[in-house]
């Protein structure tokens, strides 16, 4: 019996940032996970909620926000609640970037739409293109109308092989064995085995 994996949960917790009317029209929602890397590690504390100035993790921030954008930016799953890490596993960051769209179409008073774009880059661009393609399935109330990326951590075996070198390669592998792992693990088909499942 095949089960959902738990690290597939919402992450729980989310950064919202509100954009300005611009000629009293509210733009897009434009919505941005965060790439997380830091010293310690991919560890809870690391969540994009939980630092100083978010403005430092979302790029393009200041300028979505002068145009008139509302943004909608969400932890992963694993960081800021716990949980176990959700490192480039495509579809639960999605959920969390489609979910945190959702939740900002639910709050009075911030005049975010349907209207949804998709934007990140590195493990949020990862983040982006899953939900991209998820979008109409998993938030079917949702408009998609763009999906921007830079640098997507698209081919991870490239990615990885490429780099492992080095300390960057050795770096993501070492936070993205153990998620991987982890999903995996989750995964009973039933006869005593796990088997692969869509990440």
């Amino acid at each position: 019996m095949r089960r959902r994996p738990a690290s597939w949960a919402p992450a729980g917790s989310a950064l919202l940032f509100i954009g300005l009317d611009v000629d009293g029209v509210r733009q897009y929602i434009a919505f941005s996970g965060c790439t997380v890397l830091c010293a310690a590690g991919a560890a809870a504390r690391c969540a994009p909620s939980l630092g100083l100035d978010p403005f430092e993790l979302i790029e393009g921030l200041h300028e979505l926000l002068a145009t008139g954008y509302a943004i909608a930016a969400a932890d992963y799953p694993g960081l800021g609640v716990d949980g176990a890490s959700s490192y480039l596993l495509g579809i639960p960051a999605s959920n969390s970037m489609l979910d945190v769209a959702r939740a900002a179409r639910a709050l009075t008073g911030t005049g975010a739409r349907e209207r949804l774009l998709l934007w990140d880059h590195s493990q949020g661009g990862q983040a982006a293109l899953f939900a991209a393609e998820r979008a109409s399935s998993h938030a079917p109330e949702l408009k998609l109308e763009g999906v921007a990326v830079a640098a997507p951590a698209a081919n991870l075996s490239a990615l990885m092989s490429a780099d492992i070198v080095n300390l960057s390669g050795t770096t993501i592998a070492s936070f993205a064995i153990p998620a991987y792992a982890a999903a995996l693990a989750e995964v009973d088909t039933g006869i005593g085995r796990t088997r692969p499942v869509e990440s």
